[in-house]
């Protein structure tokens, strides 16, 4: 007569098999995990309790498994047995190595249903559709940012902590994620693996080089669930979302403005600093915002470039008083980039085109 299977609150066994030397196949009773060692079993079922014995004496990071706590320590002592036999990338995990040895083939076997994203990575995959759902259960304590992804609010509560526990080998740089040191181990080597098969553009980072492709193909994978509005990245979408909900979780600290970016809040404390960072070449007016400086080149669009014979002096294009040889030379030095249709100089190549666009051509354009 067959014995009764034995069972208890964590696990229970199969039925016997009919060889009986086979091992006895241990089920968790709380989600349909198996496992034939008891061991893995009972580190498994702290998944479900929470209970993280094993713990780095180096950060708070604590683990349910040994092998898991092992793995982590290598974040700290700078060991990646595992290197890409076609690029400087190394890795710290076999598994990780077989991701990234797909960015060289071209796979991306994991497809989302609901667009054209395509991915390595079945994680990245998962991350993408909730993109779709907008689910963000995961609420930091101290701020408003949520996330879909355990890992991204992890990251996120280090910004708080100020922990930076991945810390470069060859200098002091310090980073509270992995994949930000991934990208920085390669400015020691000046490697730049990522190269764009349509443009010279090449960088050494993945996620650089997957955004910068999305230029050429157009691909705006991440699109807005309430509107017709898609985005090529992620945080683009998160902001975008903003408009919808009204939230605006970065606020001025010496105004009542807050931003739906963290780059909007910057431009804005650029007006409590009177910091102004974008300078007209045709006089002494400086902006502390791109759009500023725009909508103030069009008074110059009025005033077109002095005609006729040059002389011995050059006009300053500031002060429109004359220079002498001296300062005209020293004009060259500080602007090097002269328009040859008048005798305009320029600090940037950027600012000579956009003269020459806005005054030469629209005197050609009324002489026709």
């Amino acid at each position: 007569m067959p014995r009764t299977p034995r069972t208890c609150k964590a696990f229970k066994v199969a039925n016997p098999v009919a060889d009986p030397v086979a091992p006895r196949l241990l089920v968790c009773n709380l989600c349909p995990y198996s496992t034939t060692q008891s061991g893995r079993l009972a580190g498994h079922m702290r998944a479900h309790t929470g209970v993280k014995p094993f713990a780095c004496d180096k950060c708070p990071y604590t683990a349910t498994m040994s092998h898991l706590l092992a793995r982590h320590v290598l974040t700290h002592t700078g060991d990646r047995p595992f290197a890409c036999d076609k690029c400087p990338y190394t890795a710290t995990r076999s598994d990780l190595l077989a991701i990234h040895a797909r960015t060289h083939g071209g796979d991306k076997p994991f497809v989302c249903d609901q667009c054209t994203f395509r991915t390595n990575h079945r994680t990245s995959l998962t991350k993408h559709v909730l993109t779709h759902t907008m689910e963000r259960k995961y609420v930091c304590t101290e701020c408003p940012y949520a996330t879909a992804s355990s890992s991204n609010l992890t990251a996120h509560k280090r910004i708080h902590s100020g922990l930076k526990p991945y810390v470069c080998v060859q200098c002091h740089f310090a980073t509270a994620h992995p994949k930000s040191l991934d990208a920085h181990m390669l400015t020691h080597s000046g490697d730049r693996p990522y190269v764009c098969g349509v443009c010279p553009y090449t960088t050494s980072n993945s996620g650089s080089f997957s955004r910068h492709k999305r230029t050429h193909t157009g691909d705006r994978p991440h699109a807005c669930s309430l509107c017709p509005y898609t985005a090529s990245r992620a945080a683009y979408l998160t902001v975008h979302m903003r408009s919808h909900t009204g939230d605006r979780p970065f606020a001025c600290d010496q105004c009542p403005y807050a931003a739906v970016s963290s780059s909007n809040l910057y431009s804005h404390m650029k007006t409590h600093t009177r910091q102004r960072s974008f300078a007209c070449g045709l006089c002494p007016y400086r902006a502390a915002r791109s759009w500023a400086l725009a909508k103030h080149m069009k008074v110059h669009d009025t005033a077109s470039a002095p005609a006729g014979d040059v002389s011995t002096h050059d006009t300053d294009t500031d002060t429109g008083t004359l220079q002498t040889p001296l300062q005209s030379q020293q004009d060259v030095w500080s602007r090097p980039f002269a328009c040859d249709c008048c005798n305009r100089r320029f600090k940037t190549v950027d600012r000579c085109a956009l003269h020459k666009v806005r005054t030469h051509h629209r005197e050609q354009s009324f002489r026709v």
